[in-house]
């Protein structure tokens, strides 16, 4: 990701209600730039434009959150990862985090906003590093 260009986010949700929901709110932000995906083949195919950040919808008629998160990192290890679930399941957290997944978010009344903060904090960390980048670069001075 380039200093100030907006974080690319890609949305994979085979509920199309919920992933238009959460397309909008998303893109209620200046610094998202945000893709929707309703199939797990369509999204894994689109990965080659490399997004910065992807939530996937863990339960999906093809396949699920861990296959297409081990896709993900195969594909584009750079990429962060959060997986969105309605299951409570904290051995499933633990197992989605074990294989890259940058966070685990619960589907509930909440939810946009966990995964809107988890973005802005992704967003603000890469924004420290560039600059620290340009600053520690001897070439700058």
């Amino acid at each position: 990701m380039k200093n100030k260009e907006p974080l690319k986010i890609f949305i994979l949700d085979d509920d199309k209600w919920y992933g238009t929901m959460l397309e909008y709110y998303l893109s209620l932000n200046p610094e998202f730039c945000v893709k929707r995906f309703d199939n797990a083949e369509d999204f894994i195919y689109a990965l080659k434009e490399g997004p910065d950040v992807v939530t996937i919808d863990y339960v999906m008629p093809q396949s699920n959150g861990l296959q297409v998160l081990k896709q993900v990192k195969y594909h584009t290890p750079e990429t962060e990862v959060i997986v969105v679930s309605a299951q409570e399941d904290v051995g499933l957290a633990v197992n989605l985090k074990r294989n890259g997944a940058y966070e685990y978010v619960i589907k509930n009344e909440e939810c946009c906003d966990n995964i809107q903060r988890s973005l802005k904090y992704l967003y603000n960390s890469w924004q420290k590093n560039i600059e620290n980048d340009f600053f520690e670069d001897p070439l700058n001075t």
